[in-house]
């Protein structure tokens, strides 16, 4: 069963690390460099907008808000909005087109909503779908 959680502690971040590293080798086994927990501490902008998704009791999936002037972390699902840098949503390889992603937006495009950003620029494609993040957040009412 796919659940969505809030950060929770520290362990967050390594997992988080894990499931970026393991989804960039999948996607670029070339040339990947690897980020470990102290990277996502450093980029995360507030527990609050860290999102992951599990099933049953593993780990799968994430989506956060990095904060302002943080450098791009992936290709993979990372987008610079006016002003939000939104890292993800990420998830195992093995869990792509599962549903994931889009759950994972489901729940970054209510916190925008309750932060009031009204606009969001240039999203890439969720990893493992056909679907472009910015038409999920054009359907949603967003510039």
């Amino acid at each position: 069963m796919l659940t969505l959680r809030g950060y929770q502690d520290k362990e967050d971040l390594a997992l988080v690390a894990q499931i970026r590293n393991k989804s960039a080798h999948a996607h670029r086994a070339e040339g990947v460099s690897r980020i470990d927990a102290a990277s996502i501490e450093g980029a995360l902008s507030t527990p609050e907008r860290l999102c992951i998704a599990t099933v049953g009791e593993r780990p799968a999936g994430f989506v956060f808000v990095a904060r302002a002037g943080v450098p791009q972390l992936d290709e993979f699902g990372t987008v610079e909005g006016k002003s939000w840098l939104v890292i993800g949503p990420t998830c195992e390889p093995e869990r792509e087109g599962q549903g994931i992603e889009k759950r994972l937006l489901d729940w970054l495009i209510a916190i925008a909503r309750d932060n009031g950003i009204p606009t969001a620029l240039k999203f890439a494609r969720a990893a493992g779908t056909r679907t472009h993040v910015s038409d999920l957040f054009r359907d949603a009412g967003f510039r």
